[in-house]
């Protein structure tokens, strides 16, 4: 019964469904078998991650260390959890600990553990600055998943890819992304899915930032004259803005600039956005 309540609480936390998990592992923690309830504790500790309690991942974690300090396969299953929350905040000094310590643990994982190890450590890497080692351990732990035919494992490590590809602004993370998300959505994986969606949606963030700056320069040269492409750029800013806090009055000078040279379809397509709150089409440019 207690394997049961322990197998019911991981599924239910790994569809995303949090409160349904609550029930079984309340139980699971009641085990007189110490390694059964230390397991417990382990799904505690990643429910508490996934709610983003992080004060109560701490405490997890050292209790668990402690508890059983012997078994190799418990303490490395709380690095992963103790992991990811080290980089949901951003703690590099205790994230480069972290990391250390699973490099340690990689020198004698067993061959099925090694692509998670690679996974979580292309995660922090790319969270202090190693580019290059993420991506090479991103990669490792896509070939160690199709190895195994994990699916979980696959849509986990491409996403891993994803966000080493995103830290070099590398549009080939665009497809990873979406490769990730839609095996994700297939699997069941909502945390995946929805992570993988974020680091895409990122990406098209840090990229439009990228292109503006570029167009910026090229439009600005002395000597030349965009008047039209001018203001063009100047609407996609506003329409980020209009989408973003609903003010037409946000994308006033940029329709004067349309007015001077006889241009008005940005006046109603303004208009239409504002109604619907969202674009249902391509931006006519």
């Amino acid at each position: 019964m207690l394997e049961h309540a322990l197998l019911a609480a991981q599924t239910r936390i790994d569809l995303g469904r949090y409160n349904e998990a609550e029930e079984s592992l309340s139980f699971a923690e009641t085990a007189p078998d110490e390694l059964i309830a230390i397991r417990a504790k382990l799904l505690r500790m990643k429910l508490s991650l996934r709610r983003n309690v992080y004060d109560a991942v701490w405490i997890l974690s050292a209790m668990i260390e402690e508890r059983l300090p012997e078994r190799a396969e418990i303490q490395m299953e709380r690095e992963f959890i103790l992991n990811a929350a080290l980089r949901d905040v951003l703690d590099i000094d205790r994230l480069k600990a972290s990391v250390e310590r699973l490099r340690e643990y990689r020198k004698s994982a067993p061959a099925e553990i090694i692509g998670n190890l690679d996974r979580v450590l292309a995660r922090s890497l790319v969270k202090l600055g190693d580019v290059p080692e993420a991506l090479k351990s991103a990669r490792s732990a896509l070939t160690h998943a199709l190895e195994l035919h994990d699916l979980r494992a696959h849509a986990n490590s491409l996403l891993a890819l994803g966000e080493a590809l995103r830290y070099q602004n590398d549009p080939e993370a665009i497809s990873v992304y979406n490769k990730s998300a839609g095996l994700a959505r297939a699997i069941g994986n909502r945390d995946g899915r929805i992570w993988a969606l974020l680091g895409l949606a990122a990406f098209f963030l840090q990229s439009a930032q990228s292109y503006h700056c570029e167009l910026r320069q090229l439009l600005t040269e002395p000597g030349f004259d965009h008047p039209l492409e001018t203001a063009h750029l100047q609407f996609l800013q506003a329409i980020g803005d209009v989408l973003s806090n609903k003010q037409i009055s946000l994308a006033v000078p940029t329709l004067a600039a349309y007015d001077r040279i006889g241009i008005s379809w940005p006046k109603s397509f303004v208009v239409a956005l504002l109604e619907r709150g969202r674009l249902d089409s391509p931006i006519p440019l």
